[in-house]
């Protein structure tokens, strides 16, 4: 009898504790949740969508799903900043966000088309301006570098050392106090040859390793686009790209062989010249 007693309290126990379990479970955060849609009901994934609170000032950062879903979970109750931005669509506010305590609140967002306002002033929002000027993206690189360097060499094995390595250890000498490099391309010469002369025979030359310095190169890259609004979502992209903008002559590689007059020291290629190129995008 003693036995089923203690058996009976050690069930009551148990279901008092598992009755109980939910009401010690419970949280006192919120969660926010909702849909971004563009003005036709459509969902818009990708949407960057920032919840800033006014009382910590902290903010957390969320982006829209395929079906155009976002969700905070877990926030503190009290007053809340909403915004929600996407390139191509105005950017959507909502500065008097209240969440209560353990409220699942739903927040939903229409963004209508146009582009991002930004802080400060605007311009080219309407008149013929902003049809010319409008959703116009200008860009560009530009890359500057000095000459690589090369070595001198010349053909066959004129310091005696064995059949096929001429071209590896014999150099040429170089003349004291003469400048290696041209001081203009005149037909093609780049190398002054008159700072080289042939070694002796059965001789290495003085002329150090990678000691020539190449052409540099210099390049503009640039890029112009103008959008242009066809309705709805639609937009067309009509873009111009040039390549060597400028059309800088950058020349590549320098005959390098002493003892070969008709390519030693002179542009043997160089780089592309100008090259433009069109484009037209249909974004839909």
């Amino acid at each position: 009898m003693v036995k089923r007693r203690g058996t009976l309290r050690v069930l009551g126990i148990l279901i008092a504790w598992l009755v109980a379990a939910p009401a010690f479970g419970q949280s006192d955060t919120s969660s926010l949740a909702g849909t971004v849609r563009d003005p036709d009901g459509g969902a818009i994934p990708g949407a960057v969508v920032d919840l800033r609170s006014h009382t910590t000032g902290a903010h957390r950062e969320t982006v829209t799903d395929e079906r155009g879903h976002y969700a905070f979970v877990l926030l503190a109750p009290g007053a809340y900043e909403l915004t929600v931005q996407i390139p191509g669509f105005k950017r959507f506010r909502d500065s008097e966000v209240l969440l209560q305590v353990a409220q699942s609140a739903v927040l939903d967002a229409r963004l209508d088309i146009g582009e991002v306002a930004e802080s400060g002033r605007r311009f080219l929002q309407s008149g013929w301006a902003s049809r010319v000027f409008g959703d116009l993206q200008v860009s560009g690189i530009y890359t500057m570098h000095s000459g690589f360097p090369f070595t001198v060499n010349v053909q066959s094995d004129t310091a005696g050392v064995g059949a096929g390595t001429g071209g590896i250890f014999v150099r040429p000498n170089r003349v004291p106090a003469v400048g290696q490099v041209a001081p203009s391309i005149v037909n093609g010469q780049y190398l002054n040859i008159a700072a080289f002369t042939m070694p002796p025979a059965f001789t290495f030359g003085n002329l150090g390793r990678n000691t020539v310095i190449g052409p540099g190169y210099v390049d503009l890259d640039a890029a112009l686009a103008k959008g242009i609004k066809l309705g709805g979502r639609s937009t067309l992209q009509l873009r111009t790209e040039a390549f060597n903008l400028l059309s800088r002559r950058n020349y590549n590689l320098v005959g390098r062989i002493i003892n070969d007059p008709s390519t030693f020291g002179k542009v043997l290629s160089q780089f592309d010249p100008r090259q433009l190129q069109f484009a037209i995008r249909w974004t839909f």
